[in-house]
């Protein structure tokens, strides 16, 4: 009788591209090489500027050409609705690159508690197939905005 596995394989990708002694050489993570797989995945992402336009890439199906996001440096962190854009981005992006992550949620909000002006943070959750079960992961990503405020030079 074949046992139930408790693991996740890691992508190919990721096993060609690992150095001597990572987990590239492992064909399976267990949990927390999952979720650290996940959140590497997530901040390559989220570093990457698509060539799209907000719009445009809220419209589109997601090519190799259309990895990461658009450029939202000009929006407020301050602005709800802007605020919301970026959330609308992000999980849109999550489901066209990151399938490993299911029942995704994002909420971006302001950063009251960060030194930094224009500092926003991306509250990710979602759910992770391991093995025959799902497992909910939680990812808070800070990101940068513009703070609203033009400063005279």
């Amino acid at each position: 009788m074949s046992e139930l596995s408790r693991s996740a394989s890691v992508p190919l990708f990721q096993r060609l591209c690992a150095r001597d002694g990572e987990m590239g050489d492992a064909a399976d993570f267990d949990a927390a090489g999952l979720q650290t797989s996940i959140a590497n995945e997530l901040a390559s992402l989220l570093n990457t500027r698509s060539r799209l336009t907000m719009g445009e890439f809220l419209e589109c199906q997601g090519t190799v050409l259309d990895f990461g996001i658009p450029d939202f440096s000009s929006l407020s962190c301050k602005s709800s609705d802007d605020l919301a854009s970026v959330s609308q981005a992000v999980q849109h992006a999550i489901a066209l690159f990151e399938p490993r992550l299911s029942h995704t949620q994002v909420v971006a909000i302001h950063d009251d508690s960060s030194n930094h002006r224009g500092q926003a943070k991306l509250q990710i959750s979602g759910a992770v197939r391991l093995g025959m079960t799902l497992r909910r992961v939680d990812f808070d990503i800070p990101v940068s905005l513009s703070d609203g405020v033009s400063e005279a030079v």
